[in-house]
């Protein structure tokens, strides 16, 4: 999901760069997308294994 997100991360800077309003605006909105969802899959699987963790030390 990182990868996604700073690979549409140098499309809408390149895109800027050259004034391709449309395509820009779009790769920037898939960009964010992609690292939401890559911050919340990251923040879940820290959560889940330290719950995992707390359990085993019972």
């Amino acid at each position: 999901m990182l990868n996604w997100a700073i690979a549409f991360f140098i499309m809408t800077v390149t895109a800027a760069v050259f004034t391709f309003g449309g395509f820009g605006s779009t790769a920037a909105a898939l960009g964010k997308a992609c690292f939401g969802m890559f911050l919340l899959l990251f923040i879940g699987t820290i959560l889940l294994n330290r719950r995992r963790r707390v359990q085993r030390m019972h």
